[in-house]
């Protein structure tokens, strides 16, 4: 009767999701960054360089793009994506669109597969449902941008270490470090937990994408690249030249863009503090070392832990939340790649029964899921600034319980709800 139940509640929550998130978010493509990935992706087939601002905006025009934005990712992403330069701009929006449907339910279900030990209707339904009112999975969709890969890297990449397969752990890991950097957090996890082997073959297969890479664009573009990664640390933006602030924009939930928010003057709030730029990227640098530093204690190990218990995949789970927490920006639909950590929490707190975890739990996760003005008005002043990150509170509190999540040992499997 259960099994019935949750079949039943799996095919209600993808007719939700189906709504939700196709239908409706097709209606409404502006492609707001996948505009840019397109064309930095045809520009490099070219046999030119998408860090050259006056190319890109030249193809915009081509194109006739009222906006445009730059290419701030590596090479290797515009080769992956190059195969979708060949078709129409419009078409390779949707190719993208439903690629990342396919990716982000495969997801859903590899990160259950794993958390639960099986795969199950009712976790499968629940979580479904959750993700077809996920508003940063729409605005995902909606932008066209790469979460969901990285959201599917992440569930892939733990699915293999648990089948204890380290040369398609390095792989995978270094497809997304190379895809997107901020994966690359997993090689310290690799260190930290002394699992070698993952170290190992993650950076073999980092070197030989690289040389890939190289070989496709050259030399020459990925050097282009590096001098642009670096307008993206804290207090800067790239394109700065052409009046964009993406580090303190209202819609960037990072601690950075908070800070800069609360204590120095700026052109989207009237700050609490009036202090010099520099104070602002200090206190985020000294949050980033506590934040790190409170994630290596807790997930020190004495000794090695079965794979599949749940402190090590908290830990994982950890390192996924550093990987937002610690770069300049996590625009809101960065959120998406919160789904492994989650998952985690949400079967933590059912296993452990502590019902003071649920209401802070199912709060959070309320606010995360809600779409949200960021911009409005009412945030731009006194104590309304802190609304303006509220994503990113949501967010902490995952962090928190998921740090605080294995003081107490698990329920038994027989007294499980």
């Amino acid at each position: 009767m259960l099994s019935l139940f949750g079949w039943v509640a799996l095919a209600a929550a993808l007719g939700c999701y189906g709504w939700y998130q196709i239908h409706l978010p097709l209606n409404r493509l502006h492609s707001n960054d996948f505009k840019h990935m397109y064309l930095g992706a045809k520009i490099m087939r070219q046999g030119h360089s998408p860090y050259d601002a006056e190319r890109l905006l030249y193809e915009a025009r081509e194109h006739r793009f009222q906006t445009i934005l730059p290419y701030v990712y590596p090479p290797f992403t515009g080769i992956v994506l190059m195969p979708l330069s060949y078709l129409p701009f419009g078409k390779a929006l949707l190719v993208w669109f439903f690629i990342s449907h396919v990716l982000m339910l495969a997801a859903i279900n590899l990160i259950i597969c794993s958390v639960y030990g099986r795969w199950s209707p009712a976790p499968a339904a629940f979580w479904v449902f959750y993700a077809a009112l996920f508003f940063p999975l729409t605005r995902n969709l909606t932008a066209g941008q790469l979460n969901v890969a990285l959201l599917f890297c992440y569930a892939l990449i733990w699915y293999f270490h648990e089948k204890q397969k380290p040369i398609a752990v390095g792989f995978a890991t270094a497809f997304g470090t190379m895809f997107k950097i901020s994966p690359a957090i997993l090689f310290l996890y690799f260190i930290w937990k002394r699992q070698w082997k993952n170290l190992l073959w993650g950076g073999v297969f980092t070197a030989g994408i690289l040389l890939v890479s190289i070989a496709f664009v050259g030399w020459q573009t990925h050097r282009e690249f590096i001098p642009l990664a670096r307008q993206m640390s804290f207090g800067r933006s790239t394109w700065e030249e052409y009046g964009h602030d993406f580090y303190r924009q209202p819609f960037n939930q990072s601690f950075n863009s908070f800070f800069h928010h609360i204590m120095t003057k700026n052109p989207h709030t009237n700050p609490l503090l009036k202090l010099p730029k520099p104070y602002a990227d200090k206190m985020t640098m000294l949050v980033s070392l506590i934040l790190l530093v409170a994630v290596l204690y807790c997930a020190r190990s004495k000794s090695q832990w079965n794979l599949s218990d749940y402190r090590e995949q908290r830990d994982y789970a950890l390192f996924i939340m550093l990987s937002l927490f610690l770069p300049s920006l996590c625009w809101d639909h960065y959120l998406v790649q919160m789904f492994y950590p989650m998952i985690v929490i949400g079967y933590g707190a059912a296993r452990r029964g502590w019902r003071l975890m649920l209401p802070f739990l199912a709060a959070a996760l309320y606010i995360l899921a809600m779409p949200f003005n960021f911009d409005s008005d009412a945030f731009r002043m006194g104590l309304g600034i802190l609304m303006m990150s509220i994503k990113l509170w949501a967010a902490l509190l995952i962090f928190i319980l998921l740090l605080i999540s294995v003081k107490h040992p698990l329920k038994t499997e027989a007294g499980a709800p």
